[in-house]
């Protein structure tokens, strides 16, 4: 468990959702209570799961769908003529971000989300059966300082896999690191 306090948790996570959405633009980025508006609208969500089942195999957020499974709901969507929303979500909000950017071509209404923003906005996790679940599987140790203390954090399996096409993201983040440079989107507080 880290020293860290609430304080400093909450201000490193602001910053690296700061630089998230700084990667991940032009996919507007959620906050929990925007997310909270779209999952109570009477228009379809698909909310997709980018991570990988060795990941999500531990937790999830409610009524999510993974990544492998997403398209074909999106496909029955788009035949029925129906309006819905895609809301894509990883740990932190990069990989959703890459897979939302993806998305964007064909698909109209897409967002990304982070399990991170979630669980500071108050959001709970579930087990693959649906049960809450006080875990979280964080995708490399340098995150586990960002998420709430409530939650236990897990770094297991095969990283350098989880890392296949996105090997570009250190020196990406590296070079946004705060030296004194402008940040390029608003700072917005996590969990709002």
């Amino acid at each position: 468990m880290s020293n860290s306090t609430s304080g400093e948790r909450r201000r490193g996570a602001t910053q690296l959702k700061t630089r998230v959405k700084i990667l991940t633009s032009p996919i507007p980025y959620l906050s929990y209570s925007r997310f909270s508006d779209l999952h109570t609208k009477t228009v379809p969500l698909v909310l997709i799961d980018v991570r990988e089942h060795e990941e999500n195999s531990l937790s999830t957020l409610p009524s999510a769908v993974h990544s492998s499974q997403a398209m074909q709901l999106i496909e029955q969507l788009q035949q029925r003529g129906n309006e819905f929303n895609v809301v894509c979500f990883c740990t932190v909000g990069f990989r959703s971000g890459l897979f939302a950017k993806s998305l964007v071509p064909n698909v109209q209404n897409v967002f990304n989300y982070s399990i991170m923003e979630h669980l500071w906005g108050g959001g709970t996790l579930v087990s693959p059966r649906g049960e809450q679940q006080p875990r979280v599987h964080v995708y490399h140790r340098n995150y586990m300082s960002v998420f709430p203390e409530r939650y236990q954090m897990e770094v297991f399996g095969n990283m350098k896999a989880l890392m296949r096409g996105f090997g570009h993201l250190p020196g990406i983040i590296s070079a946004l690191s705060s030296r004194g440079r402008t940040p390029l989107v608003e700072e917005e507080p996590i969990g709002s």
